[in-house]
């Protein structure tokens, strides 16, 4: 049976699976393994391992740059997550966009041109407030 013990840097291993989500969207269908996010910071496969279990800290300006430059992200975002500011997820949407927002797909309508006043409120720019 294996030893769980508590993740010392959760931070990092956070930013480990913001880099694998990342290199998984630019590569597609190209299957990324550990090594390749460890290769970010030239970590041999058993650093790789640690930092993605939590166990190695990346807290150096120099590793987030590189990571930055790397992914092809801005570097605010990699420091956000290294700091734990955001989560991995969060970061992920940032990087890639959360989309088209559609106000009648939201309000629940199906025939364009007739929403109800609080949508009609948002589309014009005014702010809505939803309660359910």
């Amino acid at each position: 049976m294996k030893k769980e013990t508590e993740m010392k840097y959760p931070n990092a291993a956070n930013l480990f699976k913001f880099c694998r989500r990342v290199l998984d969207h630019k590569y597609g269908g190209i299957r990324v393994i550990d090594q390749d996010v460890g290769q970010i910071l030239g970590f041999d496969p058993a650093d790789c391992s640690h930092w993605k279990k939590g166990k190695k800290n990346i807290r150096s300006i120099q590793a987030m740059k590189s990571i930055a430059e790397h992914l092809g992200v801005d570097e605010k975002l990699v420091v956000d997550v290294a700091s734990g500011d955001i989560s991995e997820t969060e970061a992920y949407y940032e990087y890639t966009g959360y989309g088209a927002f559609d106000v009648y797909a939201h309000c629940g309508i199906r025939e364009e041109g007739v929403l109800p006043q609080e949508c009609e409120r948002l589309v014009e720019g005014k702010g809505a407030s939803f309660s359910q």
